[in-house]
């Protein structure tokens, strides 16, 4: 029979035990990334300190700063250096694209193929 009253204080007080932990790895996670000046987001405060974006956005307060720091610009930086593609980085994504519709279209037309080949034997068999 299992236990009417069970004891989970000592369970309680290991998970405060972790969130308290993994309240600290964010904030030490916040503090460092500002100072080496890297954009302050949810993806990046997650694996900074390696905690789930769901913990960061649970926790209000953790969330409002994250929001905050975020507004304040850091992010901008991140964004502008993605946004400034070379030529030659466009031509590397232009033939991977490329590659990629012509391995598409080889398999698009295997499998017009096989279809014709099995409509055929379906006519077959129904004769």
């Amino acid at each position: 029979m299992s236990n009417p009253n069970p004891n989970t204080t000592k369970m309680l007080q290991h998970s405060r035990m972790r969130t308290e932990q993994a309240v600290n790895k964010v904030n030490v996670a916040i503090s460092q990334m500002l100072q080496d000046n890297i954009a302050v987001n949810f993806n990046s405060v997650s694996a900074h300190a390696g905690v789930s974006k769901r913990f960061l956005y649970t926790h209000i307060d953790i969330k409002e700063k994250i929001i905050k720091l975020r507004s304040q610009g850091n992010s901008n930086k991140l964004q502008r250096s993605k946004a400034s593609l070379n030529e030659s980085s466009k031509d590397v994504i232009i033939n991977r694209q490329k590659l990629k519709i012509k391995a598409l279209d080889e398999e698009n037309s295997m499998l017009r193929t096989e279809l014709q080949i099995l409509y055929g034997k379906l006519a077959i068999y129904q004769t």
